[in-house]
């Protein structure tokens, strides 16, 4: 059996930032196909705008994807806007896959929770989990949703936004 893994590399960028989260899924994906993990690649299908604006405010959305607003990395770089419908949607389809399958799926993304429903914060443009989270209820896919964040970080963006 091998682990489902949504990723391709539409989801990397060079963020120019000390971070390494834009280019670390291609890392985390490598390292388990060098452990020998049997996996099977699926190319995420990119979120939209209005799936974006689930979680965030549909100005905000449009002008870090257009580029006029600063992401979570603190610039304005084209192909970080580019990456981040597709890092959104591994996690979405990722989800989408566990519901159908009962199984699960890997998405080797993040980080998140610090993204309001304004702003970015702390590498955090968008607040993923909860886009796909909501995502999913609105497709009438689930009811509830629950997030486990095993951060030390507080999740102030995911307050923020379920305020």
């Amino acid at each position: 059996m091998s682990l489902p893994v949504f990723y391709s590399e539409k989801l990397l960028a060079d963020a120019e930032s000390p971070s390494p989260s834009a280019h670390k899924p291609r890392e985390i994906v490598a390292s388990w196909f060098d452990l020998g993990i049997p996996l099977t690649l699926h190319a995420p299908v990119p979120v939209t705008r209005s799936q974006l604006a689930l979680a965030h405010a549909a100005d905000y959305v449009d002008a870090v994807l257009d580029g006029s607003c600063d992401n979570g990395f603190g610039n304005r770089l084209p192909n970080v806007a580019r990456s981040l419908p597709y890092v959104a949607g591994a996690v979405l389809d990722g989800a989408r896959h566990v519901l159908h399958s009962r199984g699960v799926a890997l998405a080797p993304v993040g980080p998140f929770h610090q993204a309001g429903f304004r702003g970015a914060a702390s590498d955090c443009t968008f607040n993923v989990p909860l886009i796909a989270a909501l995502a999913l209820k609105r497709a009438g896919l689930v009811e509830r949703v629950g997030i486990i964040d095993a951060s030390l970080h507080p999740a102030t963006g995911s307050r923020n936004i379920l305020q």
